[in-house]
């Protein structure tokens, strides 16, 4: 979650039941050209699936047992795959607040006495009940006495490796028949996850954070490996943006705080001084980012080149590349690195009237995103954050970045969710048209156009296995387009 002025959101726990094994979506590479889809199908690369994520911790964790389940429902037929989860450090173990770890408390054991699963397990068992898998945020702030310096009495400060790493293998272990998706920490360039992000003197600061992480991956992602062998392990889940720096806490930004943790500069060489003496590469199976655009579009570059929203992901990918031909990071199995945006949505005006966006804008901006999302082969997935609105209020970190407002109504975007599209002139008289039936599922979809009051067929055809279609048609002048399916039909856009 990326904080832009106000102070940061917790994350929780739950229970456990059903264990069934995770399962990605096949490649669709000859999907899309099973279904004829001809001169218009997609290129190879886009042939694909992605997976569509939700995270809403606040309606999984902390509301009623009536309101999770309500939630989970819903998600369940909007055709969500995986659902992420927090698993917070201070609110699983015991004793937060102490300086120092309850006498008799075995951290790698799931079964110690002091650890709290019950939130945890109920959502779980919630999420995969319906169907879906889980990916969970294993993530600080830690207890206090989790801290290198236990004396400062703040559980972001600076967090022990070796004990973090002691309470993501009781969470594997814990959950090993249940996950096979694990983050290892939430947003380590944001102070309200990690603390000090720099170390400043005399105006001048040095990265911290991307050090402490460093560490923290190198025994945590072992760790959860070994009590979860089959498991995928992702690293970074870094917010958007940053800023300064001029203080100890202002936020890193995410390609700072990427090439720092791999000890490689500007130029992607090798950094073998300081804390990159003795450096050892972290190994993942992929990177997670939070691509929060905040009022800029899908396509709206970010005006700093260290910063990474949605329309950065060829700029993230490069750099992912160019750290790892530098030996800044090993993917395990070999290959790129793909790319998982665990936390992303624009929060709407009303109600929040600095930064959010129209009803209407945030439903474009979404389909616009699930469209470029799709179109690449190196995202696998794409989170929604969040389903229902919080609470109003600017003093403190709430989002309104929901599908539904406040009070459960639906916003514009829940029906553009449910199936969206993205047409797009390439030409003077030529469309290309996305889109996607949710949940999954060859059906056939119609492409219209407005003709007065009514509307006109352009083409009838198949969706491959996963609901999406690719096509490109003829279409010459201004135009407003839609398509049915059976069950309804998509909103409609002029281009």
């Amino acid at each position: 979650m990326l904080i832009l002025h106000r102070l940061p959101l917790t994350v929780h726990r739950l229970p456990l039941t059903l264990r069934l094994p995770l399962t990605l979506r096949l490649p669709l590479t000859l999907a899309l050209l099973a279904i004829g889809l001809g001169a218009g199908a997609a290129p190879a690369h886009a042939a694909r699936s992605t997976q569509i994520g939700m995270a809403d911790d606040a309606l999984l964790l902390r509301s009623t047992d009536a309101r999770a389940v309500a939630a989970v429902n819903a998600w369940a037929r909007l055709g969500v795959d995986v659902v992420r989860i927090h698993a917070v450090w201070s609110e699983v173990a015991p004793a937060a607040r102490a300086r120092q770890m309850p006498a008799g408390f075995d951290p790698r054991n799931p079964n110690s006495p002091g650890y709290n699963w019950a939130r945890l397990d109920r959502a779980i068992s919630l999420v995969r009940e319906r169907g879906m898998r889980v990916m969970l945020v294993v993530t600080g702030p830690g207890p206090v006495w989790g801290s290198q310096q236990p004396s400062k009495g703040d559980g972001t400060w600076k967090p022990h490796a070796g004990r973090f790493a002691a309470f993501a293998s009781a969470v594997a272990q814990r959950y090993s028949s249940s996950v096979n998706e694990y983050i290892i920490w939430n947003e380590p360039n944001q102070r309200q996850w990690m603390t000090p992000q720099w170390s400043c003197r005399r105006g001048r600061c040095s990265p911290v954070s991307p050090y402490v992480y460093r560490a923290i991956v190198l025994q945590a992602g072992p760790a959860i490996r070994s009590a979860d062998p089959g498991a995928r392990v992702l690293i970074g889940a870094l917010a958007p943006r940053g800023a300064g720096p001029r203080n100890p806490n202002d936020q890193m930004r995410p390609l700072i705080f990427l090439r720092t943790m791999a000890c490689v500069n500007t130029r992607y060489k090798r950094v073998r001084s300081g804390p990159c003496r003795g450096f050892t590469a972290p190994v993942a199976d992929g990177f997670a980012t939070h691509a929060h655009g905040v009022r800029n579009s899908p396509s709206q570059p970010s005006r700093n080149p260290n910063d990474v929203q949605l329309s950065d992901m060829r700029r993230l990918e490069g750099a992912l590349d160019r750290v790892q031909r530098a030996g800044g990071m090993r993917k395990r199995g070999g290959g790129k690195f793909g790319i998982w945006i665990d936390e992303y949505g624009y929060q709407t005006n009303p109600p929040d009237k600095y930064i959010g966006v129209s009803p209407r804008t945030q439903n474009r901006y979404l389909q616009e995103a699930a469209y470029r999302v799709w179109s690449d082969s190196r995202i696998h997935n794409l989170t929604q954050y969040v389903y229902r609105d919080e609470p109003y209020n600017p003093r403190i970190n709430t989002w309104q970045s929901g599908l539904l407002w406040i009070s459960g109504r639906a916003k514009p975007s829940l029906a553009g969710f449910r199936a969206p599209f993205w047409p797009v002139r390439i030409g003077r008289s030529t469309v290309r048209f996305w889109g996607q039936v949710r949940p999954g599922g060859a059906t056939t979809v119609q492409l219209q156009r407005r003709s007065g009051h009514r509307w006109k067929r352009l083409r009838t055809m198949r969706t491959d296995a996963h609901g999406a279609f690719l096509r490109k048609l003829h279409v010459r002048g201004k135009a407003t387009l839609r398509f049915t399916w059976p069950g309804g039909k998509s909103d409609a856009w002029t281009v």
